[in-house]
Formats: structure tokens, sequence, C-alpha cells
């Protein structure tokens, strides 16, 4: 009776196995938002690099204009976009992310939001937003797959990503050396609170998405549900450390039947606009072996070989 509703979104990102609980019901995505943000100035960037280098100015804001969930950076100075970027997607800066939002191109966005097939932006409050688990991993999933992006732009967003700060939620129970690519949301109005967390999980040289949507009537509910439905949803990637040192990887389904399903719509959504995957060989059919083809080229096995590497 807490808790309004749940979800959770769990996928092996070098196959086509998924698993959803609840995949349908929406949530406000809150400072979740930021990371379509963070990908439609990226998608300036690809069309014009020095974009990452403009300065912007950080003013001091007036009492009580933002809600401060972290304290802002060092005020009346000039930052790059790359590094407001960094401060608003790593520290959930809320003042970085109004000048990023003012300083991107809204024709990227809606663009974005068409090819993904989601609903267009039509409302005045970023927190009101609302996304299935099941859509919002489209944002992770193209980024992982470098299909959207050009190959620096996406691993630019994962490693601006694989900086999140917020320990209390996915990371809480994992070991400290997991690498992960992370960003979290939280909402707080009188009639609704949401607290949600998306993540690549770079798990003894493969990549696990997992995402939790939570929402009830007071941030304490939310809150305490979600570290419940954290509970269940973290020990997979757990379960996944100790299949990979008994060399057990590959009997992953069978030892973990959760994970299971063919995506129906996995070619739309890795596929948009991806150039690599149209130089690829048309005669293949098999979906799985052509998304894994081109996941071996995607952005995120770089990142899997920065963290094999110690890199990051």
């Amino acid at each position: 009776g807490d808790i309004l509703s749940a979800s959770v979104y769990f996928r092996r990102l070098n196959s086509s196995s998924w698993m959803s609980i609840n995949p349908t019901e929406e949530y406000p995505v809150a400072s979740l938002f930021k990371v379509p943000v963070m990908i439609s100035l990226l998608m300036t960037a690809d069309k014009n690099p020095s974009f990452l280098n403009k300065k912007v100015f950080y003013p001091e804001y007036p009492p009580g204009v933002f809600q401060h969930n972290v304290a802002p950076l060092p005020t009346n100075k000039h930052y790059t976009v790359r590094e407001l970027m960094e401060s608003m997607i790593a520290r959930s800066d809320n003042e970085a992310y109004d000048l990023l939002w003012k300083a991107m191109d809204q024709r990227n966005f809606n663009k974005m939001l068409f090819d993904f097939q989601l609903k267009p932006f039509e409302i005045q409050d970023t927190t009101d937003y609302s996304l299935s688990v099941f859509d919002y991993s489209r944002f992770f999933r193209v980024l992982y797959n470098g299909g959207y992006l050009s190959h620096e732009g996406s691993e630019i967003a994962l490693d601006i990503l694989s900086m999140c700060d917020y320990k209390e939620g996915l990371t809480r129970d994992l070991p400290s050396e997991l690498v992960s690519s992370r960003n979290f949301g939280y909402r707080l109005k009188p009639d609704l609170a949401a607290l949600c967390e998306f993540g690549v999980f770079y798990v003894k040289g493969e990549p696990y998405l997992l995402g939790v949507m939570s929402k009830g009537l007071t941030h304490q509910i939310s809150r305490t549900s979600y570290s419940n439905i954290v509970e269940h949803a973290v020990p997979p990637i757990r379960r996944i450390e100790q299949l990979a040192d008994h060399g057990a990887l590959n009997a992953l389904p069978q030892e973990y039947p959760l994970v299971i399903g063919k995506d129906p719509v996995a070619k739309q959504i890795e596929y948009v606009d991806a150039p690599l995957f149209r130089r690829m060989k048309h005669g293949d059919t098999d979906h799985g072996q052509r998304e894994l083809e081109f996941v071996k080229h995607g952005s995120g096995e770089r990142m899997m070989r920065q963290c094999d590497g110690g890199l990051l």
C-alpha cells in the first residue's frame, strides 16, 4: 500500500536477452531527463566538435530559483559546455542543466524523441515528462551501441555517465571496483514522489543494462520502496559475477531464467541512423547475430577495454 508503482528493466547488451517487470507504466523521469539533453548537445558536437569547448557564463542565481540537491559550481565564471555536461550528469547540477537547456538546439532534441519513437516534449516543467522503463532504456541502449551519435560522442556520454556520484541506489551493495555508467532522478511534489535510476554495468567483461523506476505519495515512501526494489534487482548483477568467476557466464539464461525474451522493436531502437550497421552484410537475417556484431563496433566495447586496462 505504500508504493503506487514500480518497474524494472534488465538487459544483457551483447545479446537480445532481456526481462522487464511492469514495462509500460510511466514515471516522471526528473533528472533522468538530463541524459537526452546530453545526447542532444552531443548531436551538435558531432557536426561541430568545437561546440564542447564553447564558454558559457555560470551566474549566481537568486535564492529559491532551483531545488539545490548539490552545491552549485563556483559562480560568476565561464565553463565549457563539456564541463557543464559533466557537472549536470555527475553531480546532477540543476544550474548547469538550465544553462545547457538554453544552449541546446531544440530541433535536435525534438528529432531525437521522434527518432526514438517517444512522445513529444510539450510541457513546461521537465520534471513532469514521463516515460516507461522500457522506453527510457532506449537512451542508454543507443549510447552503448554507438548507433545514433558518432562513436566519439557515445564514448563521451558513457565516460561522463561513469562519473555519477550517486551511491545510495543500484551500486550501494555492489563492489566498489565495478565500473558503471549511470544516472538517477527524483521528483518531489505534493501529489507524487518518484525515484528512478538507470545504468550500464560492466561485469567481468560483459555489459548489462539495469533500470529501476518507482513512485509513491511521499518522498520517504518512494525512497523506501526504491530501496526494497533495488534489493531484488541488484542480485542478478552479483550472480553474474559469480557465474563469470566460475567460467559459466554463457549459462546465464539457464542459470538465471528471468533473463529471457526477444525485443520485438530492438532493430528500430539500436539501428536508428547507424552508419556502421548499414555497411554490414545485409544477407544476415538473424537479428541476434546482427546485434552482437554491431555491438562489437560500438562505443561500449571500448569502455569495457578501458575498464579491463585500468584506464577508468
